[in-house]
């Protein structure tokens, strides 16, 4: 869980350095993948795990 809060701190950084100095959107889009990638895998582990409760 912290880490899910600490890449949403650095995408909002890196959001608002892009703005500062106009370093590029790519590190923009980077962040924002990880952090969905992070997102849909917790998401999915969630999914599965209920799934397996529910079949026992």
């Amino acid at each position: 869980m912290a880490l899910g809060k600490m890449i949403q701190i650095l995408l909002c950084a890196t959001m608002i350095l892009h703005l500062v100095f106009h370093t590029g959107i790519l590190a923009v889009i980077v962040v924002g993948v990880i952090y969905l990638t992070m997102t849909l895998t917790y998401h999915r582990s969630c999914v599965s795990l209920q799934k397996a409760k529910l079949n026992l």
